[in-house]
């Protein structure tokens, strides 16, 4: 097939969906992708510019009498949304309800004792909405509505993927587009860096950028 790059919102899985693919790894593990994994081993973090090889499809044949109806079913490709839902302490919204929703898919539910939520959801999925019920209750006004931009994250060693989980985990404007500007991002850096006990400097060190990712990645 040959080599392509990634486009912004794109994921490994919903790649691989588009080219046929059940399953990522088929495209991840190829040898002509072996710098690319160096460079991404989390595969579910990737970024747009990110070159990757795209292999041929192999055709399956099946034998099959004719005269005949034949039933074939196709297996959607899905992966697991995970999300980790804190208040602006940064607390887990424990056994709280919750509405999400993505495509035409909708569930219901309430959080475990990590205030995390786990669906399995189409592989090419790019948005979602999520609407959480700390007071109890069910009508939309009664919660606090997030909406999702799925495969959008960027990894942390790109200035927009510090950007992504500053705004995510309440430490810059919310409605920033294309990222926060240097201002707003010395000044989010600072305030995580206060919170979480580093030297507050502003300055995107080595150790603001592990403690991103463990606090937001979980890595």
């Amino acid at each position: 097939m040959g080599y392509r790059q990634v486009q912004q919102g794109e994921c490994l899985s919903s790649i691989a969906k588009a080219y046929g693919f059940a399953d990522y790894q088929t495209i991840y593990q190829r040898p002509e992708n072996a710098d690319f994994r160096q460079k991404r081993p989390n595969p579910n973090i990737i970024c747009p510019g990110d070159t990757l090889f795209i292999p041929d499809r192999e055709t399956k044949e099946i034998s099959k009498g004719t005269d005949q109806r034949h039933a074939f079913e196709l297996k959607q490709p899905h992966v697991q949304l995970r999300l980790c839902l804190k208040d602006d302490l940064h607390q887990p919204y424990k056994n709280t309800k919750y509405r999400l929703s993505v495509g035409v898919d909708q569930w219901e539910g309430s959080t475990d004792d990590e205030g995390m939520v786990e669906r399995e959801i189409l592989a090419d999925a790019t948005t979602g909405e999520i609407t959480i019920f700390p007071q109890g209750g069910s009508k939309p006004d009664e919660g606090y509505t997030f909406l999702l931009q799925l495969g959008d994250l960027d990894p942390v060693d790109e200035l927009s993927g510090v950007d992504a989980r500053l705004i995510n985990l309440g430490f810059g404007p919310v409605d920033a587009e294309g990222g926060l500007s240097d201002e707003d991002r010395k000044e989010a850096l600072s305030a995580f860096q206060a919170r979480f006990g580093l030297d507050a400097t502003g300055d995107l060190s080595d150790e603001t950028r592990s403690k991103l990712r463990y606090l937001h990645d979980g890595e």
